[in-house]
């Protein structure tokens, strides 16, 4: 959903600062500076429309950053995820995803891998269910 039509200037300011810049350790006193308002004002219409205050928005976009670093192959080293997606160390970093997500950083690994274990069994499955591929039959 394209939401800037009902962004107020401010507010698009904010939010492409916080995307823009999440990866770094900012805090609320950054975003609030990137804009020309008031902490208060800016928490105000967050809330009216996103629904959340600018530093839950920046966690969530942090998080979103760690569950796709989680979910790639290999196994990034925790305080390097920490450092790549803008938090000040690893605790921390555990402390904001449990909230958001309601799972550890390892259940969330766990969950993941068996996930990507499975799509490739369904891929293996439905390629033995439609015979060899011309490749193997040539």
């Amino acid at each position: 959903m394209n939401l800037t039509p009902l962004l107020s200037p401010h507010l698009a300011v904010a939010l492409h600062f916080i995307y823009d810049y999440a990866n770094e350790p900012l805090r609320g006193n950054h975003i609030v500076q990137a804009t020309s308002i008031s902490r208060r004002q800016l928490e105000i219409r967050f809330r009216r429309i996103l629904g959340c205050t600018p530093h839950d928005h920046l966690s969530r976009q942090r998080i979103e950053r760690v569950k796709k670093l989680l979910a790639a192959p290999g196994k990034t080293k925790f305080h390097k995820l920490a450092m790549t997606c803008g938090f000040s160390n690893v605790e921390r970093m555990r402390l904001v995803f449990k909230r958001v997500t309601g799972m550890t950083l390892m259940e969330y690994r766990r969950t993941e891998a068996q996930l990507g274990a499975h799509s490739e069994n369904e891929a293996t499955s439905e390629t033995d269910t439609f015979g060899p591929s011309i490749e193997e039959r040539l």
